[in-house]
């Protein structure tokens, strides 16, 4: 299947999604990242903040989660740069201000910018779907690819709602696999699939 027939069929299956569903999901993704990898290893980490009006995964559950347990660990968020069409990041604390840009995604406005890439442990990226080799359908941009081919020493992990399709057909040379999915059910580890 190609990445945009994907994107229009995932899209729209997430509009069918209630609060109590994108909250129930989110909370069994979370329990098997936390599960699953230890994070008193980790003093990095590099993940989105959800796109409510898209029903993405709540990842403030995954910030909190940090925050109360894992006090070694700094957090990183993306900034859109909308010139150079990549991403900066930025520093997130709890008392970091927030406003949405164009995209309706939440930005630091008062934080420190973050440019040591071969520091980052552990990255978090946002998906609409995945196969399983560990390629990933986005909203087409293409920032997240741009910023995972700078990280070769950070796990890469994408979050989704749902289980891999098979392959996606039209992947191409700027496409960065990643290393696990995260799903409701289960933990993929995609490195071994070629």
């Amino acid at each position: 299947m190609l990445k945009s027939e994907i994107r229009k069929n995932v899209l729209k299956k997430r509009e069918k999604y209630s609060l109590h569903e994108i909250d129930c999901f989110s909370y069994l993704i979370k329990r098997n990242l936390f599960i699953y990898f230890d994070f008193n290893q980790i003093k990095i980490v590099h993940l989105f903040l959800p796109i409510e009006e898209k029903h993405e995964i709540n990842t403030w559950d995954i910030i909190d989660e940090i925050y109360y347990h894992y006090d070694n660990i700094k957090i990183i968020v993306p900034v859109i740069d909308f010139e150079k069409k990549e991403l900066s990041h930025k520093y997130y604390f709890y008392d970091t201000k927030l406003i949405k840009n164009k995209y309706n995604i939440w930005e630091p406005t008062n934080s420190e910018l973050f440019t040591d890439y071969s520091s980052i442990d552990m990255i978090i990226v946002p998906l609409l779907s995945f196969d399983k080799r560990g390629y990933r359908v986005g909203y087409g941009g293409g920032y997240y690819d741009k910023f995972l081919k700078n990280c070769s020493n950070a796990k890469k992990i994408g979050l989704s709602f749902d289980e891999p399709i098979d392959k996606i057909a039209d992947i191409n040379e700027y496409d960065i696999k990643l290393d696990y999915c995260i799903t409701p059910a289960k933990v993929h580890d995609t490195k071994k699939i070629v």
